[in-house]
């Protein structure tokens, strides 16, 4: 597969096009002219194969950057439009990246319809969305030129490029080229959302501005957010139309420069890019997420170059790698916490689940349990077990959120649907000891089984007789990963709390007009009878640090409205039904006389 590129010289005769229908419509024109090839294409191709390491194939290796043969050089191109295939994978977003950066350095246009950005030789981007505008600010990132893509970005900004302000709130919270400044940065990340006024005050414009400001509120306090919420007119025109953000943007992040009168605080982005880039100068004591060590294994190289193009999956592996202490980086959690934010920010799930984890256990931060419980909520959203199953252990033990058993155990279906081991294993808990769910010991046994059978180290650890075992093991074969475990469930005689839809992988309901019908005992005979006679034993494991109720016998439910809840000290075991409590009555009349030793008959 290839990504196709159109790069041409614009006609000083011709209008700038507005939008990319013209700019399709100019370049059909210009690759139906006749006329000498364009020489700003030979500049190009030289400083893309400088900056672009093994850019031609060879006949062992082929080019990582572009498309496979036949490649279409310069000289071989139309003479006024230059279709440029680059290669797609895991390079495609840094050589994208490059190839703009460096064509708009030549006063040259780029068309990508894939991307559907137009990219014209004035230095206006145009595009669907905001990542045109900071296509170039990647690209001086990648090449550590630190202040000159913050000048890109605060440029993009003042246009109103929301995308803009996120990337820019990074750079100024890790003080990256510009001045550290974290209340800025919190204004920043509060601008890359939408706001509006409401009687003189202002609101969120929509969840996600909500979920900022509750995050900045948790880490900053009120004081803090307020100062930060008094940015936003300012950085804001949609707010106030006299603003002015490059211009106080550009005396607040670099001081001196204002103050001297030079040129760095408020000139636009150099237009001339030097094809070999210069590192940013950063104090030697002070560990940098762009500077790798001399330890650092090859693909560590790439992988950063990915990374700091925007690639969020370049970004958690990177993460990965620095709290592992993998790859021959060195472990340093604050390394990797700035990796994983990066990621989570552009909505990957891998990499919320695993700044969700280092908040919760203070890697790299202090200790946020709320924060950690918001990343898992928009990793679990998009589907990712993991996240699923520790949001539920969450909500299960009120740890960043408040208590919420009905929602525990959503997550921990949604979760073990997908086949996730923790989330299987701590729901076969649940069914064992009957905590929420309707007690259904060879139910939970097998739900042990399906867990070890999935990766966790196990044992089961619910005692069950030797034809009991032969059901469980038979029931662990009939149920595969992704498949709603409700109905598979109910098959083998197990019961659901009311308030339990059935769900799929990313939690939504799959099927509402199913009969409630969840909260029956399961019934006594049958293969799927709970083992009355056999020991309670405790399960190990995650349900250690929750409340789980005595061991000994459970009745059945009361009602079939009722949902059913961990059992708490102080509040009366639910009573039997009828039918049960007279069958034990009637039994206890028979035994007595016999133990007592008397004379009565059985029918006495």
């Amino acid at each position: 597969m290839s990504y196709v590129v159109s790069i041409w010289k614009h006609p000083t005769t011709w209008p700038l096009p507005g939008c990319l229908e013209e700019a399709m419509q100019q370049r059909r024109r210009l690759m139906r002219q006749a006329g000498p090839a364009e020489p700003l294409f030979q500049q190009l191709w030289a400083r893309l194969q400088q900056r672009l390491p093994g850019l031609l194939p060879t006949a062992d290796a082929p080019s990582p950057w572009l498309a496979p043969p036949p490649l279409a050089l310069p000289e071989q191109a139309g003479a006024r439009v230059w279709n440029l295939r680059l290669a797609e994978g895991e390079h495609l977003a840094a050589a994208q990246g490059c190839v703009v950066a460096e064509a708009l350095a030549l006063g040259l246009s780029l068309l990508d319809e894939q991307a559907r950005e137009l990219h014209r030789g004035d230095g206006v981007s145009l595009g669907v969305d905001d990542r045109a505008g900071c296509v170039v600010a990647w690209d001086l990132r990648a090449r550590r030129q630190l202040t000159d893509a913050a000048q890109t970005l605060v440029h993009a900004l003042a246009r109103g490029n929301r995308l803009a302000c996120r990337l820019l709130a990074e750079q100024v919270q890790a003080g990256l080229g510009v001045r550290q400044d974290p209340v800025l940065a919190a204004a920043l990340t509060l601008a890359a959302h939408p706001w509006q006024r409401e009687s003189g005050r202002l609101v969120p414009g929509d969840a996600a501005a909500r979920e900022a400001a509750a995050t900045l509120r948790h880490h900053l306090g009120p004081e803090g957010l307020r100062q930060a919420a008094a940015w936003l007119p300012r950085l804001l025109r949609s707010l106030d139309p006299a603003a002015d953000p490059a211009s106080l943007l550009a005396a607040r992040l670099w001081p001196q420069a204002a103050a001297t009168g030079g040129a760095e605080a408020g000139a636009a982005p150099p237009t001339a890019m030097p094809v070999k880039a210069t590192p940013a100068a950063e104090p030697a004591d002070v560990a940098s997420p762009t500077r790798l060590p001399t330890t650092a294994q090859p693909q560590v190289e790439v992988m950063l170059h990915a990374a700091m193009a925007g690639d969020p999956r370049a970004q958690w592996q990177l993460g990965r790698w620095w709290q592992a202490g993998e790859a021959g980086l060195p472990a340093d959690p604050q390394v990797a916490l700035h990796w994983f934010r990066l990621g989570a920010e552009q909505g990957h799930p891998g990499a919320q689940c695993s700044l969700a984890q280092a908040c919760k256990q203070g890697q790299g931060t202090p200790a946020d349990p709320a924060a950690a419980v918001i990343w898992w909520q928009r990793a679990a959203h998009q589907g990712h077990a993991g996240a699923q199953y520790a949001l539920g252990v969450a909500s299960w033990q009120g740890e960043g959120t408040e208590a919420d058993p009905p929602a525990a155990l959503h997550w921990l279906f949604a979760a073990a649907a997908q086949g996730q081991p923790e989330a299987l294993f701590l729901l076969g808990d649940f069914y064992a000891m009957g905590v929420s769910v309707p007690r259904h010991k060879v139910l939970g046994a097998a739900l042990q089984r399906l867990a070890m059978r999935h990766g966790h180290a196990g044992p089961v650890a619910v005692a069950l007789k030797s034809e009991q075992r032969a059901h469980a093991r038979a029931w662990v074969q009939e149920w595969q990963p992704g498949q709603d475990l409700r109905p598979w469930i109910r098959r083998h005689g197990g019961g659901l709390p009311v308030h339990l839809q059935p769900v799929g992988p990313t939690g939504e309901p799959l099927d509402t007009t199913l009969p409630l019908d969840g909260l029956r005992e399961v019934a006594d005979t049958g293969p799927g009878a709970p083992d009355d006679a056999g020991p309670d034993t405790v399960p190990q494991g995650a349900l250690a640090a929750a409340d789980s109720p005595p061991t000994g016998r459970r009745g059945p439910a009361e009602t079939t409205t009722r949902v059913f809840a961990p059992w708490q000290p102080g509040r009366p075991r639910s009573r039997p039904t009828a039918w049960w409590q007279g069958l034990r009555t009637a039994w206890s009349r028979l035994r007595g006389p016999w133990r007592r030793g008397g004379s009565r008959s059985p029918a006495g």
